[in-house]
């Protein structure tokens, strides 16, 4: 694909070319309800749910849409 145009396209650093985004929340201990497994995050926000990006992107995207939420899971109980 040709560089000049903008058009090179390369796996998606959001979501590895998933389109979707997953994160951690913890590691499930005391009876996190993540149970220490990745959380869906719905579409991946670098990349639009494509997969893949071009040259310019902000590879930061997905950590701004969630900025200001405490925790993804119920966080521990008792």
């Amino acid at each position: 694909m040709n560089d000049k145009d903008n058009n090179e396209h390369k796996v998606c650093p959001g979501c590895g070319g998933a389109g979707v985004w997953e994160t951690e929340c913890c590691n499930g201990a005391s009876g996190c309800s993540c149970k220490g497994l990745p959380v869906y995050m719905g579409t991946c926000r670098v990349c639009g749910g494509s997969g893949f990006v071009g040259k310019i992107y902000d590879e930061r995207a997905n950590l701004k849409a969630i900025r200001g939420l405490c925790y993804v899971g119920s966080g521990p109980q008792k």
